[in-house]
């Protein structure tokens, strides 16, 4: 069963404009997370807060980094 993704302001627009590499490789690390396993490139990203973890995604020209945070019990 797939985790739900809660997208926080305008980050769902903000990956569909991700060029296209990269928006296939942060597409396949979500998806990771969703089904419970962990990210292939994460890390903590403490200043950020307790339990946000960052990834990253390559495209031609550039780094993109996403962070998430794993969520045990469903936002309401």
């Amino acid at each position: 069963m797939l985790k739900d993704v809660a997208w926080v302001g305008s980050s769902k627009a903000d990956l569909s404009a991700f060029p296209s590499k990269a928006r296939v490789d942060m597409g396949y690390q979500i998806h990771l997370v969703q089904t419970g396993q962990k990210a292939d490139d994460w890390k903590p990203l403490k200043s950020l807060g307790k339990g946000i973890l960052g990834v990253d995604a390559q495209s031609d020209k550039d780094l993109i980094v996403a962070r998430y945070r794993e969520v045990k019990e469903r936002l309401s």
